[in-house]
């Protein structure tokens, strides 16, 4: 109806926790296809030792595709927002973090360190 408020926290509130569960289940679902298609990796190259390197840091990418679902609509809704500066925070946060793990996981696991690192 004209004239009519609507919006509000609550909408806000319920539109944030569709999305979030859209994100957790596209994430769900790219990681398992992802899953699904590591055999195919035995395609890639003919070299034994690259496929078995290959395989673990495949299977953390596709773990990590839930996580990004999440990820990708909490920052949309943080722009949303206009929540600069927590964004800002939170991606030096991760990206120190990230830059800690490179420099202490790859010499310990090698590829599957680096992998590690992103997560």
């Amino acid at each position: 109806k004209t004239g009519e408020k609507t919006g509000g926290m609550t909408a806000a509130r319920v539109i944030v926790s569709r999305l979030m569960r859209w994100g957790f289940i596209l994430g769900t679902v790219l990681g398992s296809l992802q899953t699904l298609l590591i055999p195919y990796l035995q395609k890639s190259t003919p070299i034994i030792a690259v496929r078995e390197a290959a395989r673990v840091p495949a299977l953390l990418a596709s773990v990590y595709q839930v996580i990004n679902g999440l990820v990708f609509i909490g920052e949309g809704v943080m722009v949303g927002c206009s929540s600069f500066f927590q964004l800002s925070l939170s991606t030096l946060v991760a990206t120190i973090a990230t830059v800690l793990a490179l420099n202490k996981f790859p010499s310990q696991y090698g590829l599957t360190g680096v992998w590690m690192s992103f997560g």
